[in-house]
C-alpha cells in the first residue's frame, strides 16, 4: 500500500506545486467527508507511481487561501505532472492512474 503524506502548511503546499518536473497528487479532503475516506483507501490500494499528499481544506491556513477557492466539491484531486495541474473530475482513481501512466483519459 502507498503512503499518503499530510500537507500541514501553506509553505509546504507552495513548495510542492513549484516542483515543475515532479509528478504527484494532492487529495483535498475534509475530516467529515465520507467519500474522502473511501477515496484515500482506494488511492492507497491503487498505489499510483507518484508521491501522494492530502490536504485538509477545512483547516487553517487553507480555509481562506485563494488557491483553494475553485474547489466546489469534495473529495477533489489535483494531479501535477510535468508542471501541469490536472483536475480529476469526481475524484476518479482510474483517471489518476491513466494520467500517471501516460494513458488517455
Amino acid at each position: 500500500m502507498a503512503d499518503i503524506q499530510p500537507i500541514t502548511s501553506i509553505e509546504k503546499y507552495r513548495e510542492l506545486v513549484e516542483q515543475n518536473d515532479a509528478t504527484f497528487l494532492i487529495e483535498l479532503y475534509a475530516p467529515w467527508c465520507t467519500k474522502c475516506k473511501k477515496l484515500e483507501s482506494a488511492l492507497r490500494e491503487a498505489g499510483p507511481k507518484c508521491d501522494m499528499y492530502k490536504l485538509n481544506i477545512d483547516a487553517d491556513p487553507f480555509i481562506d487561501d485563494p488557491a483553494f477557492e475553485s474547489v466546489s466539491s469534495l473529495p477533489c484531486i489535483w494531479l501535477y505532472k510535468s508542471g501541469k495541474k490536472h483536475d480529476i473530475p469526481n475524484a476518479n482513481v482510474d483517471a489518476v492512474m491513466a494520467i500517471v501512466e501516460g494513458r488517455r483519459v
